[in-house]
């Protein structure tokens, strides 16, 4: 007896998978069909397809406000952990506003030695 809304569907598992899938049906004594109706129902409910990626969130522009702010907390020898987390921005959002503005990075206090 089919349910309604059911669609037969044939499903190729690894043998690895049936034989977890009937050691399973057989710990909890019941049948193996219901487990596998299960496995594909989660499966497809669950994992997006290949390249089905989501867009990444468009990035917010700088304000002349937060780049101010940006300069006055690296004059302050703040981390760049710290700048992002006070202004809500990404690491690697502060450190590329960083390097566009021409602001090299401290370490340890003082400002990087240049390699030349």
């Amino acid at each position: 007896m089919k349910d309604e809304g059911t669609v037969p569907v044939t499903v190729h598992l690894p043998r690895p998978m049936y034989l977890l899938l009937a050691r399973t049906a057989r710990k909890n004594q019941t049948e193996v069909g219901p487990l596998i109706v299960a496995v594909v129902r989660l499966a497809t409910e669950k994992v997006r397809p290949r390249g089905s990626r989501r867009a990444p969130a468009p990035a917010r522009p700088w304000t002349p406000e937060e780049d101010s702010t940006l300069q006055a907390m690296h004059a302050a020898h703040a981390s760049g952990p710290e700048i992002a987390m006070a202004m809500g921005r990404s690491n690697s959002s502060v450190s590329l506003r960083r390097t566009q503005l021409g602001l090299t990075p401290h370490y340890n206090g003082r400002p990087r030695k240049d390699a030349s």
